[in-house]
This record gives C-alpha cells, sequence and structure tokens, in this order.
C-alpha cells in the first residue's frame, strides 16, 4: 500500500525537525535563563560536587531521575537533552494533529513550518516555562483528536507529555490549562464540562497527584525552611512595584533592601518578617493610578527585547484572526482571555516567556480546523516572511555565540590567575551566557548569587572551597563586565561580613577582575 498524504506530511515534517533539532544541538544553543543553568548544574553535581535528587523548581521525581542519569553517565548532558526531547515530542504530537485536519496542502505545509519555527526557538534558548508550556499546550491539543480516540499509542504519549509538563513547570501547565479550558467554553458554553467530565476530571487528577506530591515531599524535606523563604523572597523581589521601585531609584542605596534588589541576600537580613512588612507595603500601592500606567509599561518593556517572539505572536495573531470568520465565539475567547492577560500582568511580573504562553492559546482553534482557505499569494508570502524571520534570528544568534565564545576564553584565562581557594563572584553577567561545560568532575569555578543563597546547596558549594559560609570569607574575587558602571557587590560584603578593600585588579577586552581582601 503506497503511501497517503497525510502519510507523506506526517514522515516529511517529522524528518524536517528531527533533522532541525539535531543540527541545533551540535550548535552552541544556550539556555534562556539563570534558572535552568542552576538546576542543571544542581542535579549534574557541577555546582555541590555530587548530584543532587532535588532542584527546587522542577519536581521531585524528575530531579530525581536526571541526578541518577548523571550518576550512570556523567558525561552526557541530560538536563537539556531533556528539554530537547519535550519540545520535539511536542512538536511530533501536533504535525500528526495538523495532519488530520482538512486544510489545503499549502496551509499545512505553513502551519508545520510556523510550529517548527516555533520549536527551533525554543531549542535555541530553551527555557523550562516555555518548554512545561509548549509541552502543555501540545498534549492539551491532541486531548480533542480523532487520532487520540482510536489509537492507545497516541493516547499514551498524550498523556505522557502532559505529565512530563507538570514535572518541569507546573504553572505553565495551569495557565495553558486555563487558557484551554477557556477557549473550549467560549465555543461550547457549558456543554464543554458535561460532555468530558471524565476526561477533565482525569487530567485533574492526575495534576492534583503530582502537585500535591510535590507539596508533600517539599513540606517534609529538608528543603523545607529554604523554600519558605525563598517563597516570601520572590514575593518581593518579583512584585511589579518593588520592580518600580528599583527603576526610579526609590530604593536608599548601601540599605538592605538596595542590596536585597541586587540579588544578594547570603546574610542573615532581610529576615523573613522584614520581607512580610515590605511586602504589605509594595501590596497597598497596587491600586494607585501609577500602578495601573506602570503595568502597561513595563509590558511593553520586556516585549520590545523579545524581537522573535514578538514576530511569533504577530504570526499567531494572524493565524487566530483568520479563524475567527468560521466562529465568531472565538471573539469572545479573545476579549476574556486578552482581559485575564493585563489582570494577570498588573499583578505579577511576567516576562516575554509567560507572555508568549498566553498567545500561544490563540492557537488551539488553528489545530481544530478553523482556518479559512487561503489564498496561494498569502501563503507563498507568510512563508518567505517566515524564511527571512527564521534567517535573520539564526544569524543573530550564531553572532551571539561568537561573542559568548570570546568571552569564554577571557574568563578562563582570568580565572587561571587566581589562587586556589579564593571564591570567585560573578556581577553583571549572567551564567546562562557562560558556554562552559560544567561537570561533577570539572566543578563550577565561582559561587552563584540569587534564589540559591542560603539553600542546602548554597553550604554545600562553600564547603567544597573550604568554607563554611560567607562569614568566613577574607578574601574573594569578583568578575564583572567592563561595561558594567555600578560595581555593588563589594559594598555588599563590607556591609555585611566586615570591611574589604580591594587589592589587585585586571582588565580584558569584556572584563573587570577585582580582588579584595578584608581590613
Amino acid at each position: 500500500m503506497g503511501l497517503t498524504i497525510n502519510n507523506r506530511f506526517l514522515i516529511f515534517w517529522s524528518i524536517l525537525g528531527a533533522l532541525g533539532f539535531i543540527l541545533i544541538w551540535n550548535l552552541p544553543w544556550r539556555f534562556q535563563v539563570n534558572d535552568d543553568v542552576i538546576m542543571m548544574w544542581l542535579v549534574s553535581g557541577a555546582y555541590t560536587g555530587t548530584p543532587e535528587s532535588y532542584a527546587v523548581f522542577i519536581h521531585p521525581i524528575l530531579s530525581w531521575i536526571l541526578s541518577q542519569l548523571y550518576e550512570w553517565k556523567p558525561e552526557i548532558q541530560w538536563y537539556g537533552a531533556a528539554w530537547f526531547l519535550v519540545i520535539g515530542l511536542s512538536y511530533f504530537l501536533l504535525i500528526l494533529k495538523l495532519s488530520e485536519t482538512t486544510y489545503e496542502p499549502s496551509q499545512k505545509a505553513f502551519l508545520a513550518f510556523f510550529i517548527l519555527l516555533i520549536s527551533i526557538h525554543f531549542c535555541i534558548f530553551p527555557q523550562f516555562t516555555l518548554v512545561a508550556g509548549f509541552a502543555s499546550f501540545s498534549s492539551l491539543s491532541l486531548w480533542y483528536s480523532r487520532l487520540n480516540s482510536h489509537n492507545f499509542l497516541i493516547k499514551g504519549l498524550t498523556i505522557v507529555l502532559f505529565i512530563l509538563a507538570i514535572m518541569i513547570r507546573w504553572e505553565s501547565t495551569v495557565l495553558m490549562g486555563i487558557g484551554f479550558v477557556a477557549y473550549r467554553l467560549s465555543l461550547e458554553g457549558l456543554r464543554f464540562l458535561s460532555s468530558n467530565l471524565v476526561k477533565l476530571i482525569a487530567f485533574g487528577v492526575l495534576f492534583l497527584v503530582l502537585f500535591g506530591g510535590k507539596v508533600y515531599w517539599e513540606k517534609n524535606s529538608d528543603f523545607a525552611d529554604f523554600l519558605k523563604f525563598n517563597k516570601i523572597r520572590a514575593g518581593v523581589i518579583d512584585h511589579p512595584v518593588f520592580r518600580q521601585e528599583i527603576l526610579e531609584k526609590r530604593i536608599e542605596v548601601n540599605s538592605e533592601f538596595y542590596f536585597f534588589s541586587r540579588w544578594f541576600f547570603e546574610g542573615e537580613r532581610p529576615t523573613e518578617n522584614e520581607l512580610f512588612e515590605k511586602k504589605r507595603i509594595l501590596d497597598s500601592q497596587f491600586f494607585t493610578k501609577d500602578q495601573f500606567t506602570n503595568s502597561f509599561i513595563r509590558l511593553w518593556d520586556f516585549q520590545k527585547i523579545e524581537a522573535f517572539k514578538s514576530f511569533l505572536i504577530a504570526g499567531i495573531l494572524f493565524l487566530f484572526f483568520f479563524s475567527t470568520k468560521r466562529s465568531f465565539a472565538l471573539f469572545s475567547f479573545f476579549f476574556i482571555w486578552l482581559l485575564f492577560f493585563f489582570i494577570f500582568n498588573h499583578f505579577y511580573i511576567i516576562q516575554g516567556r509567560v507572555i508568549f504562553l498566553f498567545f500561544l492559546c490563540f492557537l488551539f482553534p488553528v489545530f481544530e480546523d478553523f482556518l479559512p482557505a487561503f489564498n496561494n499569494l498569502v501563503v507563498k508570502m507568510a512563508f518567505l516572511l517566515c524564511l527571512i524571520a527564521l534567517l535573520y534570528h539564526s544569524f543573530n544568534f550564531l553572532k551571539e555565540a561568537k561573542g559568548r565564545a570570546i568571552m569564554d576564553r577571557e574568563f578562563l584565562a582570568l580565572n587561571l590567575t587566581l589562587e586556589s581557594g579564593v571564591p570567585l563572584i560573578f556581577e553583571g553577567y549572567q551564567e546562562h551566557n557562560l558556554g562552559i561545560k560544567y561537570s561533577s568532575a570539572h566543578p563550577v569555578s565561582f559561587i552563584s548569587t540569587g534564589w540559591i543563597s542560603r539553600s542546602v546547596f548554597q553550604k554545600k558549594a562553600l564547603i567544597r572551597i573550604g568554607l563554611k559560609g560567607f562569614e568566613e570569607i577574607n578574601r574573594f574575587a569578583l568578575i564583572t563586565p567592563t561595561i558594567n558602571n555600578e560595581i555593588v557587590f563589594p559594598e555588599y560584603m563590607s556591609h555585611t561580613f566586615g570591611d574589604f578593600r580591594m587589592l589587585d585588579s585586571v582588565k580584558t577586552d569584556n572584563f573587570l577582575l577585582m580582588e579584595f581582601v578584608k581590613k
């Protein structure tokens, strides 16, 4: 029996996607934020010296599995490979879903290319929030697939992907779940709930078991105190009003919250009570005129630095509004979801990655045959525009990677000038920009500050270099980009752990290395 058009479509785009993912894996891709890097260092043992079975933000079961894999084959980059695998599976299931639609072949091809664009971007700059959201979107899209109803394997893959999404970032799964339910309610009303009650309960129970297990384990673990502080800390440092105070320089210089705003809180202050009080004050300013204005300005500030995501969002909106021609009810979903988005943005700082997940929900109807037929010229122009965007994005990515490689070499050269045992701190340069491959055999050569502070992991990292805590530091080195005009960490150390003076400094094209000693 020959291959059907749908089979050829599925095979072609699956192979093309696989080749794209393999190519990117062998390029100098990087994580988008520090969180993934720190968690990778924890489960691999690169930060503390031994693989950690818990990595804070991802599910304890997933952390444990990754740590065991690193114990088995430490030379393999399991953390990144896991994210690539989830992105690849999400992409494959979406291509499978597209194959069953009634769209014209040219439309299917364009939609497949657009999904490939999203997947490629996620692989170039993987980030666990986006990976989980994309997996949730894919699994929920397949939920309504005829393939899912009649194929046990596909149904199993859908459930596995949903479980992985929860374990990677449960908040992303909740967001996509709310978006999906809002979309279906807009189309079907309460009939959606009654006709899908069993499925909804099954997905709900699955989520509650995994989420409840995570919460129970964490509350009864050795990390409970740290996680309590971490939650309180996030309530202040990620507060929209606090961000505005930082931007407007309204925080007293060299105060506890000034250093806290720079992610320096290795000492005992600010205390939990001080953070609670600060959050109470911040919350009281939510409904001022300035904060309503600032919430929109903040949204623009974040999105304008996410050029490729903005392009993808524009493409999503283009496809969504074409879909509304077949169902006026989609307009109600658009306005309800947009209202929820703006309310959410007012009370929380949402970065470009979360903004993208909100808009990704507008693709749900596209995978359900809502798009009308396109003029071939429109399809060709859309293809060309996406191809140009991909080439430009790839050019910028490779250019940035080349610059990062130069900085890696400078950092390694500066690192060699330091005496053994002298703690090294970064300021103004984030860890996810490093292309250096660390492992338990080749551990991280510096101490990271930020959310890992005051944790068991930080204590282990300090013990690895012969220190019980920051209070025992009598000498340290600081490395910062030469363009950083506001160096704060030495002041923080003098403020919190005793007076320090600069001993020496070395400058390269991109970095400034300074050594400080306690007076």
